[in-house]
């Protein structure tokens, strides 16, 4: 396998960009301290779903406490926030691609996997123009203990989530909706709110909870 470019990403540990049997994938790095039953149970997950929807996995590899990663499918057209910030794509597409994430994340929650991640930089755009959902690392593993936020995705969660409990199907379609807003005006979601401190009673208040 030839790497060949690499992206940091701070929700798993970091992306490169591979060739594999003649063709391009993406090798995702895991967390290099993830225990290696809680990455074996994410492979096991993982395998199992096959939806276009959905970025495919196609292997794994468990060398130790310093190295773990995924295989995963090469979305070529990069995300849909960066199909947001481009003012060459049509509304019609733009529908298109949220209409086939709520497909992927039906698809998910039919299984019992909760995305917990969900906004537009974590919706892909395949080479097919196919959006695909991606980065739900463990979501289906959660327990019903309650889950802290990550500071980078608490603009699309739901109050309850903010509020300390746990990511669910429901919490799901409310960031779906903060993705289509986003979609729709071209900004993040709520970008007038400022300080993660404050973020959670802040979005409360403006929801109406």
């Amino acid at each position: 396998m030839e790497l060949t470019l690499f992206h940091k990403n701070g929700s798993i540990g970091g992306d490169f960009l591979a060739k594999w049997l003649d063709s391009n994938v993406v090798v995702k790095l895991a967390i290099p301290d993830a225990a290696s039953t809680s990455f074996q149970s994410e492979v096991r997950l993982w395998q199992q779903l096959r939806h276009p929807n959905v970025l495919k996995m196609y292997g794994a590899c468990d060398a130790g406490s310093h190295l773990k990663f995924f295989v995963c499918e090469y979305a070529s057209n990069g995300s849909l926030l960066d199909h947001v910030n481009s003012s060459s794509v049509e509304t019609r597409t733009m529908w298109k691609y949220l209409y086939e994430a709520a497909l992927g994340l039906e698809y998910l929650h039919e299984r019992g996997i909760v995305h917990a991640e969900l906004r537009c930089s974590n919706i892909l755009i395949g080479s097919d123009g196919t959006a695909k959902l991606a980065n739900f690392r463990l979501s289906g593993l959660r327990s019903s203990a309650r889950t802290r936020v990550t500071a980078g995705s608490v603009y699309w969660q739901s109050p309850e989530v903010m509020s300390g409990y746990p990511p669910s199907c429901e919490s799901d379609v409310y960031s779906l909706g903060m993705c289509i807003l986003e979609a729709a005006t071209g900004k993040m979601p709520l970008d007038t709110l400022n300080g993660s401190d404050c973020l959670p009673s802040l979005h409360a208040n403006y929801c109406g909870v």
